[in-house]
């Protein structure tokens, strides 16, 4: 039974490693293919100088693509997992107080018998929905920073995660959105540079009054198809995430806020009239803060593959673990919390009063 079972988890691991291996072999062979295709179309050009210059520009920017690919893979998304600090003994996730059931809790920051049941000093969480406690996950047995939500595909936390890509067969998160931002960019300018030049060659061809089967193949019809094709559909992804980068949202907070989903946090105020409205987003800090909190302050780091961020608990609001707040709503939030404190005394109060009334 056990040779059974341990033959079952080997098919089952080998057949993952094979999924996740085919979307990397897909998109870094059409890359390849794509710059291929596009030296057996300038190899034609009548200018060697203008050839060579349009195969340099491809070779660089095909690079940028490949190597940034492997930048998201590689460097990954960050989890409270590499953090040895932020790890909770078995018998601390044992904790009584946790429901074994969900994986989204929050213990009460108070002391007892249990090893490091209070996160490090380090440890901020601006986002629960009661004082004095921290989210914590019960499959990851660590704490979960703000911004930190538990993959079911990566199977475990990660931190600012923005969303499962299964074309990299990775989780986008802190650590490597700045390079997905930049891949999307990059595709981008590939795509669009790749279609124009067939543009510009099938223009070519189909304005000549004798058409030369030669120079119509169909390794360059295809190739016009699918840089069109991609430079779209791209560039309309790579705007809507510079779109969420300069709001300072993921994908995932974008979802949760059109769809209404507060995850039990105070997020709506009421005007003169007694109508609801939005607070606002606690992390926006303006459009250039917003941008270079992901992307860096300087040029170079905008448009080179380089990383910004840190490993080092330490390193604050460069790790991931912590953020940086919008004052005024952080204030607005504070406002709201304290009112409805109040409010549920008052209800409180109110129900002790009509069961003393009962009683008496």
């Amino acid at each position: 039974m056990s040779i059974f079972m341990l033959n079952r988890t080997g098919i089952r691991n080998f057949c993952s490693s094979l999924g996740s291996l085919f979307p990397k072999v897909l998109c870094n062979g059409i890359l390849a293919w794509s710059y291929y295709e596009l030296l057996l179309i300038t190899k034609e050009f009548d200018s060697n100088h203008l050839a060579r210059a349009i195969d340099f520009i491809g070779l660089v920017l095909v690079s940028l693509c490949i190597w940034t690919y492997f930048l998201i893979i590689r460097v990954g998304a960050g989890s409270p997992l590499d953090f040895p600090e932020l790890l909770i003994p078995y018998e601390a996730s044992e904790n009584p107080l946790v429901n074994a059931d969900d994986t989204d809790d929050e213990l009460p920051n108070r002391r007892n018998n249990m090893a490091n049941l209070d996160p490090p000093v380090e440890y901020v969480d601006m986002k629960t929905s009661r004082p004095g406690s921290y989210r914590f996950c019960n499959k990851c047995h660590a704490w979960k920073p703000d911004r930190t939500h538990h993959c079911s595909q990566s199977g475990k936390c990660i931190l600012k995660m923005d969303h499962y890509c299964p074309w990299f067969s990775s989780c986008v998160g802190y650590r490597n959105h700045k390079f997905f931002v930049q891949e999307l960019m990059y595709i981008s300018v590939y795509a669009w540079f790749v279609f124009w030049v067939c543009f510009a060659v099938l223009y070519k061809v189909f304005s000549s009054e004798n058409i030369e089967a030669e120079h119509l193949t169909i390794g360059l019809l295809v190739l016009t198809i699918v840089a069109l094709v991609f430079g779209i559909c791209v560039t309309v992804f790579w705007g809507f995430s510079v779109y969420l980068v300069l709001i300072n949202q993921t994908t995932i907070e974008f979802q949760d806020k059109r769809t209404g989903y507060t995850d039990g946090e105070f997020r709506y105020e009421f005007d003169s009239q007694g109508k609801k409205k939005s607070v606002g987003n606690i992390w926006d800090l303006g459009k250039r803060r917003n941008w270079e909190q992901v992307m860096g302050k300087y040029l170079y780091q905008w448009l080179l593959p380089v990383s910004i961020t840190s490993t080092s608990i330490r390193d604050t609001h460069k790790n991931g673990l912590n953020f940086e707040v919008n004052e005024d709503v952080y204030a607005k939030w504070q406002s709201n919390v304290a009112m409805q404190e109040q409010l549920n005394q008052q209800l409180m109060d109110y129900r002790d009063r009509r069961i003393s009334a009962r009683e008496a």
